[in-house]
C-alpha cells in the first residue's frame, strides 16, 4: 500500500533584520504555524546560506510543496534605489524574480512585499483595481516584479503603506529627540495611510493559513487614517512624550522624485482578511508604548 506523506505548511521569511521580519522573528514562538527565517547572516536549518545576490548556494530542495514564502528581503529605501541603481536592481528584481520562480517550481506560494509607491501620487483614494503609475526606481522595481507574477495563482502581492511600530526609523528618531530635549525636524508634506505593524503580522499569518480563501492577487496594506509625519509627531507628543518639540521642514523638490507626497490608499480587503477593524494609530501607540 502506498503511503502519502502530507507535509504541514511552513511560513518561510526572507530576512530577519527588517521592521516586519524582525517583529515576525520576535513572535515566532507564538505563531500558529511553523516559521523559518532566511538571511545572509544566519538561516534556519536545513536551508543553508541565503543571499539574493548569490542564490546558487541556496538549497531549493528543502522547500516543500505547501510552504508559504514571505519575500521581505531587498533594498527597501527609495533613495538607495536611486543612488545605487544597479545593486538595487540585482536584489529587488533579478534576485527576487529568480528566487520566486524557483520557489514556485517547488510548489511553494509567494507573499511578496510590495509598496503603495506603485500607485504614484494619489490624492484621490486608490484601491487594488487602480491603474499603477509607479514613482522612482524603487516603485518601478516593485511594479515590475508584480507584473511578472500577478497572473500566477501561487503569487500574491502585499502593497505596504508606511508601517508603524515603536521601532520604526521615524518613531525612534522622535524618541531620541524627546529624550535628549532636541527639536525634531520633520519632512513635510508626506501623507500615507500609516498601518500598524501588528495588523501586517496578523494578515501575513492569516494569508499563509487561509491562502485559498483569498482570491485577490493584490492586497493593499494601509491603515484607516491618512496621516503626515507631523500628525504622527503630534499624536506622540499627546500620548507619549509631552516634552517633544518639533517643526516641519520642506525637504526639497528632488526628495519627491523618488517618492510621492501623498498616497491615499483604501485597504478594506485587509480588514476583511483580518476579520476585525484595523488599529488606528492612537490605538497602535498605546499598544506599543503602554502594553508591551
Amino acid at each position: 500500500m502506498r503511503v502519502v506523506v502530507i507535509l504541514m505548511p511552513r511560513l518561510i521569511i526572507t530576512g530577519n533584520k527588517g521592521l516586519v521580519s524582525g517583529r515576525l522573528y520576535s513572535q515566532r514562538s507564538q505563531l500558529p504555524i511553523e516559521t523559518c527565517f532566511l538571511s545572509r547572516t544566519q538561516s534556519d536549518a536545513p536551508f543553508g546560506r541565503f543571499d539574493l545576490n548569490c542564490l546558487d548556494a541556496f538549497d531549493y530542495g528543502k522547500i516543500n510543496h505547501n510552504d508559504i514564502v514571505v519575500m521581505l528581503a531587498g533594498a527597501s529605501q527609495p533613495d538607495e534605489c536611486e543612488k545605487k541603481y544597479q545593486e538595487s536592481l540585482a536584489v529587488n528584481v533579478t534576485g527576487t524574480i529568480t528566487l520566486a520562480e524557483k520557489m514556485i517550481q517547488r510548489g511553494a506560494k509567494i507573499l511578496f512585499a510590495s509598496s503603495d509607491i506603485v500607485y504614484g501620487e494619489s490624492v484621490i483614494t486608490v484601491d487594488e483595481a487602480t491603474l499603477c503609475k509607479p514613482v522612482g526606481n524603487y516603485g518601478i522595481m516593485k511594479h515590475y516584479v508584480e507584473q511578472h507574477f500577478l497572473s500566477n495563482p501561487s503569487f500574491k502581492s502585499m502593497r505596504f503603506s508606511l508601517v508603524y511600530s515603536q521601532n520604526d526609523k521615524f518613531t525612534k528618531y522622535l524618541s531620541h529627540c524627546a529624550r535628549n530635549y532636541l527639536q525634531a525636524e520633520i519632512y513635510h508634506p508626506i501623507l500615507r495611510n500609516v498601518v500598524y505593524i501588528q495588523d501586517i503580522i496578523d494578515a501575513v499569518v492569516t494569508l499563509a493559513i487561509k491562502w485559498e480563501s483569498v482570491s485577490a492577487p493584490v492586497i493593499n496594506m494601509g491603515g484607516p487614517e491618512l496621516l503626515s509625519r507631523v500628525d504622527l509627531a503630534e499624536i506622540h507628543s499627546r500620548l507619549v512624550w509631552s516634552e517633544l518639540s518639533y517643526r516641519s521642514v520642506y525637504p526639497g523638490d528632488s526628495f519627491f522624485l523618488a517618492r510621492p507626497k501623498t498616497i491615499a490608499m483604501d485597504s478594506h480587503l485587509l480588514e476583511s482578511i483580518l476579520e476585525r477593524p484595523m488599529h488606528t494609530i492612537e490605538q497602535a501607540i498605546v499598544k506599543e508604548f503602554r502594553e508591551r
